[in-house]
């Protein structure tokens, strides 16, 4: 065992009493030349966990991670590498903790068949369960975690082990329909090729390359698995449920799953994080109807995916204060290991009050904390800001306008033709992450609008700090000539030299269009008849700074982030037939307001 550090000794042969739903030790493994164990569910399905002690005997309190990413430390080896929070073992064991890693079901070492996030209901139950019952333990259970580790804690939550004392979950994936693997109805595409195709199997595949090109052919939509050579089932899972039906509800969190979680949480995003709805999604829910809302807590900062649960850091504790185009200080860095302990040596060890704000949020352009009693901000106030033009907003050139005054006149209504074979992609230059489709990055957008099935809308320059903080709505008064299609849009900052910088935690916002009135059914459009679009940048902490406009861009696509709509009208996954042209009016008038609802805080905060 000399790889083992001396501070930490693994877990080499653990016993419990065994129920029926009590999880128990079926045999002692040895795994990748360390040793763990294989902890057998209620359905007789074993977990297998590596387990770190503290080389002083005694009870402690533990903190895990339920991984699909493999629980060792290499991507070669089927290791979770940058994905899993493995590397902070000596941390834990040295500061008086148990820590724990268990493969998901179905991935890794583990028995069973891997399912998007649901078996973590009953299997996260289990293993809280089975870890009060070891010798090591003082009872107390906590989870570590981000993106779909962080996401799993919810689930393990959500049926209430009497032994989970507080969970740590960051950067975690919400609503289905609305943020992943849907993204307000639009399926999202190259997040879904890489990533089901790197987890199909039961250790991790490695990046690969794509020919878009070729994807953007292929028909139907179910099988565009086969233009990577293998089929997916989980990816053809996702397209058969295209709804918000039973499939989907089953994962689906409630105001009742949030009255019955009363534990307290503590959840680390960035306004640049592709999971950042879901976190705020889980943080709003538990404030509102958790009979623990008084010890809930949320940080988000101007990070990305892969540096926001460490406050900046990545999983090497590198400091990251430049993003795509952006630099920030250092104090826009925060030491997210440290304050973690904190939380879990107030929850798991009875030490001193977490001493926290319930909302800390750093305001990107004026580039300052803010400590909140909520998030929102209770004194947040939502304004229009209207859009306009003389009808040829197309491209960067065009007349598009914005302010705060209501149409008083009939305006001519910009046009666009979208074509779904020459959709408007999302590279950007590769600053984004390509691989995956995340483009979260905060960059310059101009080279993407200066297209015609593209419309621009500007505001004057700013002659004193315009603040927002909360959620950015797009309303969108649009009308098409096909039964659907898509709408998508961008928010940025335009700086005085011209040079803007693209706002939120996706790539745009978007509506399919058959999803306007509810995720749980398709209603298609009447043919050129105008209607309310709601497009969601989701939630946005900035200061537009003096001399600065905001921008709004109006489309169809984004691509390959998500698929680029046929506008038949047909089953999206199954249609066969050619893809139309749609020809798109966006009206701004005193009948039909296009506007964007921007959530203001008072300056200065």
């Amino acid at each position: 065992m000399s790889s083992v550090p001396k501070t930490v000794v693994m877990a080499s042969l653990l016993v419990g009493s065994l129920s029926l739903y009590t999880p128990r030790i079926a045999t002692q493994v040895k795994i990748r030349d360390q040793f763990g164990v294989r902890i057998s569910m209620r359905d007789e399905v074993n977990l297998a966990a590596d387990i770190f002690l503290p080389v002083t005997p005694g009870r402690y309190p533990t903190i895990f991670e339920i991984t699909p990413y493999g629980r060792g430390t290499g991507v070669v080896t089927g290791g979770c590498g940058e994905r899993c929070f493995r590397n902070e073992h000596r941390y834990w064991v040295e500061n008086g903790y148990v820590f724990m890693m268990v493969d998901e079901r179905g991935r890794g070492d583990s028995e069973g068949e891997f399912d998007w996030m649901y078996p973590d209901i009953n299997d996260g139950y289990d293993v809280v369960e089975w870890i009060a019952r070891q010798p090591w333990s003082n009872g107390k259970v906590g989870m570590r975690g981000a993106s779909y580790t962080g996401t799993s804690q919810w689930y393990a939550a959500k049926n209430r082990p009497p032994h989970l004392s507080c969970i740590n979950p960051s950067a975690t994936i919400g609503r289905p329909l609305e943020e992943m693997p849907y993204n307000d109805g639009a399926f999202r595409l190259g997040w879904a090729l890489s990533w089901i195709n790197e987890t199909t199997d039961r250790s991790e595949q490695g990046a690969f390359d794509i020919d878009w090109d070729a994807v953007l052919k292929h028909r139907p939509l179910v099988t565009l698995d086969e233009v990577l050579g293998r089929k997916l089932p989980m990816y053809r899972k996702f397209l058969e449920h295209s709804t918000l039906d039973e499939y989907w509800k089953r994962i689906q969190f409630t105001d009742a799953d949030f009255r019955r979680i009363d534990i307290p949480t503590l959840a680390f995003t960035g306004w640049y994080d592709g999971t950042e709805p879901g976190t705020i999604f889980y943080y709003e829910g538990m404030k509102k109807y958790s009979p623990a809302k008084e010890q809930q807590y949320i940080v988000i900062g101007p990070w990305i995916h892969a540096t926001a649960p460490k406050g900046g850091h990545d999983e090497s504790d590198k400091e990251f204060t430049r993003i795509a185009d952006l630099d920030f200080p250092r104090d826009s860095l925060l030491p997210g290991l440290e304050i973690a302990r904190s939380f879990f040596d107030a929850c798991l060890k009875g030490g001193p009050k977490f001493q926290q704000a319930s909302a800390k949020i750093y305001m990107t352009g004026s580039k300052r904390w803010l400590d909140l009693p909520q998030y929102p901000p209770p004194d947040m106030t939502v304004k229009p800001m209207y859009l306009h033009s003389q009808g040829t907003a197309n491209a960067l050139k065009g007349n598009g306008s914005l302010n705060w005054d209501v149409p008083k006149q009939q305006e001519r209504p910009d046009e666009f033709d979208y074509d779904p074979m020459n959709p408007v992609p999302n590279h950007y230059g590769n600053k984004g992450n390509t691989r995956d489709g995340f483009k979260e990055f905060p960059v310059d957008l101009a080279p993407v609008l200066d297209r015609p099935d593209v419309l621009v809308y500007v505001s004057e320059p700013m002659t004193r700090p315009l603040s927002i903080a909360g959620n950015v709505v797009l309303i969108l008064a649009a009308a098409s000539d096909a039964r659907d299609t898509d709408f998508t849009s961008f928010i940025e900052d335009v700086g005085p030299d011209g040079h803007g910088i693209k706002l939120g935690p996706l790539d745009g916002g978007q509506i399919r269009a058959r999803y306007r009135n509810g995720f749980d059914h398709e209603e298609l459009l009447t043919p050129n008849q105008p209607t309310e679009m709601k497009i969601d940048y989701f939630d946005i902490g900035h200061t537009f700074l003096p001399g600065h406009r905001i921008r709004i861009s109006v489309s169809s696509s984004t691509f390959p982030y998500i698929t680029a709509n046929p506008n038949t009208g047909n089953p999206i996954a199954t249609d066969t037939d050619p893809p139309k042209v749609a020809h798109q009016h966006i009206f701004h008038d005193p009948t039909h307001t296009s506007r964007v609802l921007l959530p203001m805080i008072p300056e200065p905060y």
